[in-house]
């Protein structure tokens, strides 16, 4: 997968989209100029070249300067290139030179705010530096748990900044070709990742990899043979199964232990690894190769019930909708009193524990007020229902019979509040909706006035939050990005 993740991707940002931070010459804290400021500042330009007024010209960026000698085909040496005077008095010198009657051609705003004019033109050079100003804005208030480097930086932030910026009917035709050329990648990482995978999957990774090339076939560049072997990673997933258990990213965590072992230079590998490891390394490499752990199943820990505590007991709509929870599954039949009838219904405790948060094998689940991003979830009220993005409220313990007579059992629940989904007329602007593979969409920045009480099995994954406006629009919204690692992305119809 190192084929995948080092070579396609890191080549796809750096080559193809031509990031690199080296090439910014100085211009950093510039500001960007929108597309009606650039179109003032070349009109005066323009003016302050044809009146010959050099001390006018002295005032304007080098960017302005520059990109009038590209449009003008003016030949420039690398002394006059040195500074903004030098490059302004060598405009008005070859002005000067021109016969009567000749017109100095004007260039054209770019479409976006830019700070450099011929990087914004340039195909070698598509992350401008606007768009990479957007991108680390964007990355201050994007709400994630925590999450890989790569995985984060490509699969949530320029996700999330790109379609912003390029999914919208404003966008030119080339930024919205280059987009879909980005988001067949990001469909190959997400499905090629999964910690569980299907042949439905594997069919999926086989399209978008062939739609990716495809597609970046239309735009210059150049092809390397990490790309062709791209080809071969369906066919690894069919043999194989899923990724995590076969690639080679935690054997180089290990060599890089053994690189570190005080050897004496000598080096016996099996006694190494009996020393330094023995079965604490056998127990992480097993579940490094073999975990095929989601969210939801890492919070569906046994739960513990502190005997010292007496517990509280629960407001009556909690209750009812614990109650109501628990009936979905029977037997046994659940009732919050004693019943009339001799029906056989179990008597619900109303005592629960409650519980800051959930951890377990690195992820946390909390109520809002003890960690708001790790409370944001995507949940499913019932098994087999449309996933909803909601937040924790609140969780408890709760302990109960399994039956009439029977063991006790103890179980987490977690009450959650959903929000609410856009209307009709809302989704129609979603630009996320077009992308369905990349499980993503906007949602009102509204909680709904239902609460449901589910359980650690109805808790799909985290989600990724970034607050969101839709042009003409007075509401709040959020984009829900799904970190779902195991599951296929739900189709957004």
């Amino acid at each position: 997968m190192h084929n995948l993740f080092l070579n396609a991707v890191e080549h796809h940002v750096r080559d193809f989209w031509g990031v690199h931070e080296e090439e910014t010459h100085g211009r950093k804290g510039l500001r960007p100029h929108s597309p009606a400021e650039q179109e003032e500042n070349l009109r005066n330009c323009a003016s302050a070249i044809t009146h010959r007024n050099l001390s006018a010209l002295k005032k304007f960026r080098r960017t302005y300067l520059e990109v009038f000698a590209k449009e003008n085909e003016v030949e420039l040496t690398s002394q006059e290139l040195a500074s903004v005077p030098r490059l302004a008095a060598a405009l008005l010198a070859w002005f000067s030179k021109l016969p009567e009657g000749s017109v100095l051609r004007v260039p054209r705003p770019h479409s976006e705010p830019a700070k450099d004019l011929l990087k914004a033109a340039s195909p070698e050079h598509i992350l401008d530096e606007y768009v990479i100003g957007q991108l680390r804005e964007d990355m201050e208030k994007i709400t994630v748990p925590g999450a890989d480097h790569w995985r984060m930086l490509f699969t949530i932030n320029f996700v999330i900044t790109l379609v912003r910026l390029w999914g919208g009917p404003k966008a030119n035709k080339m930024k919205q070709g280059l987009l879909h050329n980005f988001i067949h990648l990001v469909a190959v990482v997400r499905f090629a990742t999964s910690r569980k995978i299907t042949e439905a999957q594997i069919n999926i990774v086989e399209t978008e990899l062939q739609a990716y090339f495809r597609t970046l076939a239309k735009f210059p560049h150049t092809l390397y043979p990490s790309h062709h072997m791209s080809f071969h990673i369906p066919e690894c997933l069919r043999r194989f199964g899923p990724a995590h258990g076969w690639w080679s990213f935690p054997f180089e965590r290990y060599n890089g232990i053994i690189q570190r072992f005080n050897n004496n230079g000598k080096f016996d590998l099996k006694a190494a690894f009996s020393r330094s490891f023995g079965k604490a390394f056998q127990g992480s490499l097993l579940t490094e190769l073999l975990s095929l752990d989601s969210e939801n199943m890492a919070i569906a820990e046994p739960a513990t019930w502190d005997d010292g505590d007496d517990g509280e007991r629960l407001d009556k709509f909690l209750f009812e909708a614990l109650a109501a929870h628990l009936n979905e599954d029977r037997p046994p039949c659940y009732a919050t009193a004693v019943q009339v009838d001799s029906s056989g219904s179990v008597l619900l405790n109303p005592l629960v524990q409650w519980r800051s948060f959930i951890q377990a094998k690195g992820v946390m689940f909390a109520s809002k007020e003890f960690s708001y991003r790790n409370s944001l979830i995507l949940f499913q009220p019932l098994p087999g229902t449309t996933q909803r993005a909601g937040q924790i409220q609140k969780i408890f313990a709760h302990k109960r019979p399994k039956s009439l007579g029977g063991e006790h059992l103890t179980e987490f629940f977690y009450v959650v509040q959903e929000y609410l989904e856009l209307s009709e007329e809302e989704a129609v602007l979603d630009p996320y909706r077009k992308f369905p593979l990349i499980d993503t969409q906007l949602y009102r920045q509204e909680l709904s006035s239902k609460i449901y009480v589910v359980r650690a099995r109805d808790i799909l994954c985290h989600y990724a939050s970034f607050p969101f406006k839709l042009d003409g629009l007075a509401r709040d919204y959020q984009v829900v990005l799904s970190l779902n690692r195991v599951c296929a992305p739900v189709q957004i119809v």
